[in-house]
Formats: C-alpha cells, sequence, structure tokens
C-alpha cells in the first residue's frame, strides 16, 4: 500500500501531472503535492531579513521532519543561495510560485537542480525541504 506522500513517485513515472486544488493555506497545497513525508512536518513562515538569517537556514538544514517556509519573489534567489550553503546537496526540495494561480510554477530536485529551472522571480513562492 502507498503512503501519501509516495502517490508523486507513482504519478511521476507515468508522466501524469500533479497540482494543487486551492485549499486553506499555501502550506497544505504545498505539502499535498512535494510527494514528502506529511505525517509531521515543521513550518517556519518566513526567513529573517537580516539578523539570525544564518541560523534559520541551520536549522531549515537539520530539521528531522519535511520543513516548509515562505519567501518573496524579490529574495528567493538570495534565499536559496543562502540555504545551499547549509543544505546536502543530494536533499530534495520544492519550490512552488504563485500556487493555484495563473502562473503556478512547480520546480524540484535537489537545490542546485532547483536554482537552474528558476526562471521567474516574481510572485509568492513556498519551499519545501524533505527530510534528512
Amino acid at each position: 500500500m502507498l503512503k501519501q506522500w509516495d502517490c508523486r513517485v507513482a504519478y511521476s513515472s507515468r508522466n501524469d501531472i500533479v497540482v494543487p486544488i486551492p485549499g486553506p493555506s499555501a502550506v497544505v497545497s504545498a505539502l499535498s503535492i512535494a510527494g514528502f513525508p506529511t505525517d509531521k512536518f515543521v513550518f517556519m513562515g518566513f526567513p529573517p531579513h537580516k539578523n539570525k538569517r544564518q541560523k534559520y537556514f541551520k536549522e531549515v538544514a537539520a530539521a528531522e521532519y519535511t520543513v516548509v517556509f515562505y519567501e518573496s519573489g524579490h529574495r528567493i534567489i538570495k534565499c536559496l543561495q543562502e540555504l545551499k550553503e547549509n543544505l546536502d546537496a543530494k536533499r530534495e526540495m520544492v519550490v512552488c510560485r504563485e500556487l493555484t494561480k495563473k502562473f503556478e510554477t512547480i520546480y524540484r530536485g535537489t537545490i542546485d537542480q532547483v536554482i537552474e529551472k528558476m526562471t521567474d522571480e516574481r510572485g509568492e513562492f513556498v519551499v519545501v525541504v524533505n527530510q534528512k
């Protein structure tokens, strides 16, 4: 029997597209399509703008559970570059842009793959980092 987060793997192997439906929050919508364990997860809000920013990303990297946080478009590239300094290069993540809106975009892969694929920095972002 597949666990809920294993479904993304099953759909991906068939080249099906998995999209979120509008829900009570972007966190829930992002988790629903991430394909990562959601029985326990940590929501960390927005990263701090200045002070304690490095500490924040170290906490994301050290988390035992799936981590979700928000970031704005004008800081998303800086955020991913700072996260890259702390995150295991093979750890999977999903970055969702403009969830359930006309220009929704989902980036999946390791942090290097996500940074390479990212083509638009406008909008609201939800970052989901798989558990260790």
